[in-house]
């Protein structure tokens, strides 16, 4: 296992859960430096919503990139439902894209979902609630399958 990060202060975190964790530091806008068809699963959870169309579909290329056939992308990606947490609020860059106070969210509806992975097979999807943070938090849970 591999954890990566934009933030050299969220993996500096993971040595509070583990010992000796595995870490990677890099942006993935500017590609994934693992090697084609090296992982079986990869994680993404809240971090697929930060950029640009065309940059979310370029990411989603290099994860399938990197996973095996019939590989794994197990994600939590924010919905438009998601008032809370900056939906519907800013300048609008892009469709469901917004600057706020200088920060970048996307958030999705399904229909985006579908054109994101329309060359995935989709194996769980749901919208749901988490109430993990200070106020509730409305998120897609996703389980979709590279097509061999």
């Amino acid at each position: 296992m591999i954890s990566c990060d934009f933030s050299k202060q969220a993996l500096q975190r993971m040595h509070k859960f583990l010992e000796n964790p595995v870490t990677k530091l890099f942006d993935m806008t500017e590609g994934l430096p693992f090697a084609n068809e090296s992982a079986a699963v990869i994680i993404a959870d809240l971090s697929l919503h930060y950029f640009s169309w065309q940059e979310t579909q370029k990411i989603v290329a290099d994860i399938r990139r990197v996973l095996v056939k019939d590989g794994y992308l197990l994600a939590r990606i924010n919905s438009v439902r998601d008032s809370n947490h900056g939906a519907g609020q800013g300048a609008v860059i892009e469709d469901n894209f917004y600057c706020l106070d200088g920060r970048y969210k996307r958030f999705f509806n399904r229909e985006q979902l579908n054109e994101l992975f329309k060359e995935w097979t989709f194996y769980y999807c749901a919208e749901y609630e988490m109430n993990r943070y200070k106020n509730s938090k409305i998120l897609w849970e996703i389980a979709v399958k590279t097509l061999g």
